[in-house]
């Protein structure tokens, strides 16, 4: 129980970070250029579906067959970081074509920060979801809480100083992704070491397991950044604003449940991998506990929703 308490503390911790940061932002930037923000939000997670490929969730699973005859588990996490900074490069030209010819309206230099962004934090996220598997919830949950802290703290400095706009926030994302990645590469080399060896069977197995999740991957991720793309092209930056703040409030919730999520992620893949009557009946019995929860803390967070914006978010928003 205690180790799930500090799993908890440290999802929690990533997402409280994003609301602590709606009053400075509202109160900083323009409404224009928390639309720019919204928007590199909803392209990053786009193209988060191509340059990522899943990869996390196949170095999870190999990392559970990692005692089987045969299986190179380090050359195996080296091949699928080779995927990412391939599929890194292949995405610059339609970045560039859809501000070319004003797809989407957004700043130029997105075309190389917003890929950078994506496998900065795509790579980063191989250690901690292995320290979740290999359930190490204090170095797990440690350096959640401490990228949250750092990227607060960078944000509110680069806006209070030097970036008093969209860059500000997006510059320190960048910062703390970059730093951060340097530790997660630092301890996946002393933790599970490297293999530096390009294995075309592992490159397949990689992309067997990705691609056909690319279809459910946009499918999932239009549904929930669709409307910010479409109002960028329709309607304009201010009402992308708008609407980004409206989302920002109501992602209070996942302060609840995306912690709950990742905490039962390790169960699930165990008991798919043995499933028994029994598991499936706690299986069954959770989820609907999960849902009657969810689903009650969403009607409280819409009954305070107006207090919410009344106290919290800048005027001009």
């Amino acid at each position: 129980m205690k180790s799930l308490l500090i799993y908890f503390m440290g999802h929690a911790s990533s997402r409280l970070s994003m609301i602590i940061m709606l009053p400075i932002l509202t109160r900083v930037v323009s409404l224009e250029d928390f639309g720019i923000i919204g928007t590199f939000n909803a392209i990053y997670q786009v193209i988060g579906i191509f340059i990522g490929l899943s990869g996390t969730g196949a170095v999870v699973r190999a990392y559970m067959d990692r005692h089987d005859h045969g299986f190179n588990f380090q050359c195996y996490l080296y091949n699928a970081i080779l995927i990412n900074t391939l599929m890194f490069s292949f995405t610059l030209i339609p970045l560039y074509l859809a501000y070319k010819f004003q797809l989407i309206k957004m700043e130029s230099s997105f075309i190389l920060i917003l890929p950078l962004v994506v496998l900065l934090a795509s790579l980063k996220e191989y250690k901690l979801k292995l320290w979740n598997f290999q359930e190490k919830p204090k170095r797990f949950s440690m350096f959640l809480m401490v990228f949250s802290l750092l990227s607060i703290i960078v944000s509110t400095a680069f806006l209070f100083s030097f970036f008093p706009d969209w860059r500000g926030r997006i510059y320190a994302i960048l910062l703390v992704e970059f730093i951060f990645f340097i530790i997660s590469v630092y301890y996946l080399i002393k933790e599970d070491g490297i293999i530096f060896k390009i294995n075309i069977s592992y490159i397949k197995d990689i992309l067997k397991y990705g691609l056909p999740l690319i279809p459910h991957s946009i499918g999932i991720t239009l549904l929930a950044f669709s409307d910010k793309l479409i109002l960028n092209n329709l309607s304009g930056l201010e009402d992308v604003g708008i609407l980004s703040v409206a989302i920002g409030v109501a992602s209070m919730l996942s302060i609840l449940f995306i912690p709950i999520d990742n905490l039962i992620n390790p169960f699930v893949f165990k008991f798919f991998k043995n499933p028994t009557k029994f598991g499936e009946e706690i299986y069954m019995t959770s989820f609907i506990v999960y849902f009657i929860v969810i689903s009650f803390f969403g009607f409280l967070l819409y009954l305070v929703t107006p207090i919410i914006f009344s106290f919290y978010i800048g005027e001009s928003f």
